[in-house]
Parts: C-alpha cells; sequence; structure tokens
C-alpha cells in the first residue's frame, strides 16, 4: 500500500499519485471524515481523510483517491477507489488526533458514531450483510457484492440516502411495530415521528443548511431508535 504524509504542523497531506507527488492544504481544523477534490491535468478527483476512533493513535487515518463519474445530467458525483492509501503523521507534539481536531473529538467519539459506523448501521438496515472473515464487504439481499462499507455514500449521495428513506416509509405498511413518518422540507429540516405500535413515542428534528446533511442526520438517529427498541 502506498503511504500518504500527514503533515499535522504545516496542515498538508503529501502523497504520490498518478506518476507525480501531490500536495493538498488541509484546514488548520478539520472534521473527523474530510472530504475534499484536486485536480490532475484538467481531471478532477475526490479524496477522503478520515479518523477512526477505534484505532487510536498513529494508524487511526484513513486516504483515499476515488475517481468521478458523470451521471444523465452531467454532474459529477465520487465512484470508486482508486487509491488507498497508509498514512504516516509528522510534526506533531502530544497526541494526534487531539493536534488534528482538537480536544473535543475524544469527548465526542465516545457517544457520536464515525459516519463508516453511521453508514454500516444504514447498510444493515437495508438487508445488506457480509461473510465470516470479511466485516467490511457487504452483498444485498441478493447475495450480490455491493463494495466495502468505506465505499457507502449515505452522508453525501442523494442517490443513495433517498432509497432508505423510502425504506422506512414502505416499512410502515409492513411492520406496524415501528414506523417512521419522515417529511423533508426546505431550507434544510427534516422531521421524522417515531411511533412504536402506533403510538408515537419520538420526534426526530433536524435543522442545518440546505442539503442532505440534516436527512442523513434524522435517518441515522431514527435508525439507533430503531435498533433499540426492535
Amino acid at each position: 500500500m502506498e503511504k500518504a504524509i500527514l503533515d499535522v504542523e504545516n496542515c498538508t497531506i503529501t502523497f504520490e499519485f498518478e506518476g507525480a507527488e501531490r500536495v493538498i492544504k488541509l484546514e488548520e481544523t478539520i472534521e473527523s471524515d474530510h472530504w475534499g477534490s484536486f485536480e490532475v491535468c484538467g481531471e478532477f478527483f475526490d479524496y477522503n481523510l478520515w479518523f477512526d476512533e477505534f484505532k487510536p493513535g498513529v494508524g487511526s487515518f484513513q486516504f483515499s483517491v476515488y475517481d468521478l463519474k458523470e451521471d444523465e445530467d452531467g454532474e459529477l458525483h465520487t465512484n470508486d477507489v482508486v487509491e488507498s492509501y497508509e498514512v504516516e503523521a509528522i510534526n506533531y507534539d502530544g497526541d494526534l488526533e487531539t493536534a488534528m481536531f482538537g480536544t473535543v473529538i475524544k469527548e465526542e467519539t465516545k457517544a457520536v458514531k464515525s459516519t463508516v459506523e453511521k453508514n454500516r448501521m444504514i447498510a444493515e438496515f437495508m438487508g445488506y450483510t457480509t461473510r465470516k472473515g470479511y466485516p467490511d464487504e457487504y452483498y444485498n439481499r441478493d447475495d450480490y457484492y455491493m463494495g466495502s462499507i468505506n465505499q457507502c455514500r449515505y452522508h453525501w449521495s442523494w442517490e443513495e440516502l433517498m432509497p432508505v428513506v423510502l425504506e422506512i416509509t414502505l416499512r410502515n405498511f409492513t411492520d406496524k411495530r415501528f414506523m417512521g413518518v419522515i417529511t423533508m422540507h426546505n431550507l434544510g429540516r427534516t422531521v421524522i415521528q417515531c411511533y412504536k405500535d402506533e403510538r408515537l413515542v419520538k420526534t426526530i428534528e433536524v435543522s442545518g443548511v440546505s442539503g442532505i446533511k440534516p436527512t442523513y442526520d434524522a435517518v441515522c438517529e431514527y435508525m439507533e431508535w430503531y435498533n433499540s427498541n426492535k
């Protein structure tokens, strides 16, 4: 596996890609699941640098580069992993996670699932399963290989998230024990009313900037409620 160098002091990540050294400037404080893009000879690629709280220390970062695919409307979307890298961090004092994310990250990861874990929760709700010895490789109900959990894009792709919204709605007609009535408002607001045995027991409301995040966060909160009550 290729190696990427994460320079904590200078907020850069350096890696070899398509025969040349690439250097990406990061923000001083980044999210624990950070996405961005870069250009090579007129072609754009997405990259993902994410922190795995289950692997603390030097081995806790993952870095991957994805190619882009054009849809029917001419819009580009993240497609497949082109290259994955082992991350080596340099130029930091003390705790690596604190240096990258600040002290709050340790408190957050105790209670808040990472994006990968949230996507895993959604995939399993959708009926995807794994095989013994391959916990990150998912197959659908027809035993068709769907890819690695790291390739799930529920958190930013409407194409992947909307079937989940539909699945929650369709289950209301087949299982009255647990029902989720979803209302997606304009201006970044999603509400899910949670029913248990046809009785309203919880209302989830997430507001934020317009885009996919409020719906994704609301769906994840619904999944946590569903899993804790089923």
